[in-house]
Parts: C-alpha cells; structure tokens; sequence
C-alpha cells in the first residue's frame, strides 16, 4: 500500500482543518499526478476539505455516514479492513488525515512525503514514522522542499 503526505519541518501537517501554508501548485501538481486514475483513502474530515478530484475513486472512513461520498467505509467495520487490506484495491493510497495513516501505518510500503524546508505553526502534528522504513530516497525537488520516497 503507498501513502502520500505533505509536512513541514517542525512535522505539522495541518491547522484549524487546512494546510498551515500557502498554496503551493507544483506541490499539487505532484499530488494530482502521483493519484490520477487510482484510489485515494482519506478520513471524513480530510475528504469534506478536498477540492473536487476527478479521476480519482475516494474511499471515506468515517464514524458517520454521509450522503454524496464516493465509497464511504463506516469506522466500525474500519479496524476490520487493516486486518484484511486485500478487501481495499490495489492502487488505493492513503492520503491523511493523522488518524488514517497512523491506522494504516503497518501497512504502508512505500511512503511519499513532501518535506516542506520551513517550519508552520498548526494544531496537528506527524509523529514519527521513518524508522519503519528501510529506504529512502529523494523522487522530487522543489524550491520549497523535496518529496522524499520512504521504502521497506
């Protein structure tokens, strides 16, 4: 399974529901590039802040059901689909929130982090996650920062 995610150097990754820094466009270049044509999985929260995504089959967990999602996982069968991923396709990437990639952490093989070379404030915080992966190597480079690919 792959994950992508931007984060700052301090680790933030978001603020009062948003990205803590401007928009960036050849970040969500990189972003619509790297999940065209596949499936994404987010958390509620995450996929009611996306813009529209085409192209794209969103898989939503979420502890309530919402009209109008695209696939929508209720959190109560959640802990079901980490146990048995083979149920989730393929080409599905988990992209965020916090929760969702923790949850899905073990099972992540390959790991696309947009590091941003500044520091933001926010309210939500990455832990740690680059010692369960073996590899890494840097797939992009911006003004801003860099995509580094985290392998196992």
């Amino acid at each position: 399974m792959k994950a992508i995610l931007a984060m700052s150097k301090n680790r933030c990754i978001g603020k009062d529901g948003k990205l803590p820094w401007p928009p960036m466009k050849e970040d969500f270049k990189w972003f619509k590039e790297f999940t065209v044509n596949k499936s994404i999985l987010v958390g509620r929260s995450t996929y009611e802040k996306l813009p529209p995504l085409k192209n794209r089959t969103i898989w939503v967990l979420s502890k309530t059901i919402q009209e109008g999602a695209g696939c929508i996982i209720d959190i109560g069968t959640m802990y079901h689909y980490t146990s048995n991923v083979d149920i989730i396709p393929k080409d599905c990437i988990v992209a965020g929130g916090k929760s969702i990639y923790q949850l899905f952490m073990s099972h992540i093989t390959e790991f696309y982090v947009t590091c941003i070379d500044q520091d933001y404030e926010g309210d939500i915080f990455m832990e740690p996650f680059e010692h369960l992966f073996s590899k890494q190597e840097v797939v992009r480079e911006f003004d801003f920062g860099k995509v580094i690919k985290y392998s196992k």
